[in-house]
């Protein structure tokens, strides 16, 4: 359904002949992920509001988002398992950390997390390749820096935003390790 109306909406812009093919595809594609998520933020903002975890799950999110642009992680193969996931790791950084309150994990996910992000970001998806070292390099450093802000904010903040905010940022990195061991296992194949 995404994909037909992003092929709509691009098929009138190109009868309009003000762009190339070329373009009209990425402008296809760039209205397909405008789309997507947009409909998977107002759902799941629906939930969250349902739920009374508005606050904490938009916290979760702007965490998780920010971080992952730069950062990279698993792709889901469909619109619909990419909201299942997306709702799973919100919920997820919402609810261990509102019962989850402890120092120790949360110095254990900083160090593992940056630890991951150090060693292997941005994590690259095989539909959008960095084509250069240099445009690789500072996207790792943008990632790098993203982590370090957040995670002096969370050092800031106290109470369950701190918790929530750090599974949002071990989640994320977990996305990481999954997408570099689903492509391991496919090459192995």
């Amino acid at each position: 359904m995404i994909d037909r109306l992003a092929a709509g909406i691009s098929y009138q812009i190109y009868k309009k002949q003000l762009f190339s093919h070329t373009q009209i595809r990425q402008i296809q594609y760039g209205l397909q992920a405008l789309i997507s998520e947009t409909v998977k933020i107002v759902f799941l903002c629906m939930l969250l509001f349902l739920t009374g975890h508005l606050k904490s799950g938009l916290f979760a999110m702007v965490v998780f988002s920010s971080l992952r642009i730069w950062a990279g992680g698993y792709h889901a193969s469909s619109y619909f398992k990419c909201f299942i996931i997306s709702l799973s790791a919100i919920y997820t950084s919402v609810f261990a950390g509102l019962n989850i309150q402890n120092d120790i994990i949360f110095f254990v996910q900083a160090i593992f997390s940056f630890c991951i992000i150090f060693k292997f970001s941005p994590a690259e998806h095989k539909n959008q390749p960095i084509i250069s070292r240099e445009r690789r390099k500072k996207i790792h450093t943008i990632a790098l820096g993203t982590f370090i802000i957040w995670l002096c904010i969370l050092f800031k903040i106290s109470g369950p935003w701190k918790y929530i905010g750090m599974n949002a940022i071990f989640i994320e990195t977990l996305t990481i390790i999954y997408m570099l061991f689903i492509e391991k296992t496919l090459k192995d194949q």
